[in-house]
């Protein structure tokens, strides 16, 4: 659950929390009409930072702005869905494919270590929680590349996923909850430290395929 007491963050990134997740878990479906005033009065805060937190959850295609209106829940179709795959599946297999090079040894131990904490530290998590470390998994492993202006691009993607994935969990089981990251970017690693790109390359289209679907 979203803190909107987080001292970690500020004003605006707590609100922006809070109106994330509940977009993500259906509370306010496709749609829905915010408006700056009840959210006011809902978060006891001035203008700025409710005003702050709409407008980037309207760049991130979460909520259009209604003139005199008020901001609208975005819906997001499969025909989206299918788009978004593929835009990911071409930058990150093509990514992966032509700059592998710049994945170190301890690239791959980091991306190890993070599959690890996980296991350790999570014995159940919820959708949005299990979409949340797998898109940390897929950042982590792009950000190898250095090139910030295609890491921002697939972290858009990633964000524009996570409504649709958690409610498709949501819909299948009414409290679904993870007890393991994902054995597919275990074998990403796996074959990453044989220097099987191929594989892994393989491997991660399958992955990109399989937890917007499954």
């Amino acid at each position: 659950m979203i803190d909107i007491n987080n001292s970690d963050l500020n004003l605006k990134e707590q609100i922006h929390n809070s109106l994330f997740h509940s977009i993500v878990t259906g509370v306010y479906p496709p749609g829905t009409v915010l408006h700056e005033k009840k959210l006011m009065d809902q978060y006891s805060v001035s203008r700025a930072p409710i005003r702050e937190a709409l407008i980037q959850l309207c760049s991130e295609r979460m909520l259009v702005s209604m003139p005199k209106k008020g901001y609208v829940v975005t819906a997001l179709s499969m025909e989206d869905m299918k788009n978004i795959i593929a835009f990911r599946q071409v930058m990150e297999c093509t990514y992966l494919q032509w700059f592998s090079s710049c994945i170190t040894e301890e690239s791959i131990q980091k991306l190890e270590n993070h599959l690890y904490s996980l296991d350790l530290s999570h014995h159940g998590m919820t959708a949005p929680e299990h979409w949340h470390l797998n898109s940390q998994f897929h950042l982590l492993l792009f950000d190898n590349y250095h090139n910030p202006f295609a890491y921002d691009k697939l972290k858009e993607a990633l964000i524009s996923q996570t409504r649709f994935y958690a409610q498709e969990r949501i819909s299948k089981w009414a409290s679904p909850v993870f007890v393991d990251p994902s054995s597919l970017h275990f074998a990403i690693v796996d074959y990453l430290k044989q220097g099987n790109i191929k594989m892994a390359v393989n491997i991660l289209k399958a992955d990109i395929e399989d937890i917007t679907t499954a």
